[in-house]
């Protein structure tokens, strides 16, 4: 059974207080996004070349333009990149 996302359930949501709100399934990801309801993007970057793979942002309905906030460096040579969504510009 699939369930429906409410934007002001999220929004309420997230004025309670506690920690951040972490999700890390792709189809949620992608319907947040949609709301416009992301406060920040972390994302994962591996140094392995695979090929192929379940696309992160598969869709996604309009061009979400992002602001780099910072990054971390693992000994590994992983790293995460933390963006922020911008505001959307009205024309």
């Amino acid at each position: 059974m699939k369930k429906e996302i409410i934007r002001e359930d999220i929004l309420a949501l997230k004025q309670q207080p506690g920690k951040n709100i972490l999700v890390g399934s792709p189809s949620l990801i992608v319907a947040l996004s949609n709301l416009g309801v992301v406060d920040e993007y972390q994302i994962g970057v591996q140094p392995i070349i695979l090929g192929g793979g379940l696309p992160l942002f598969k869709n996604i309905r309009e061009r979400i333009d992002l602001t780099f906030l910072h990054s971390k460096t693992f000994s590994c040579g992983a790293m995460i990149l933390y963006y922020a969504p911008r505001p959307s510009r009205v024309v």
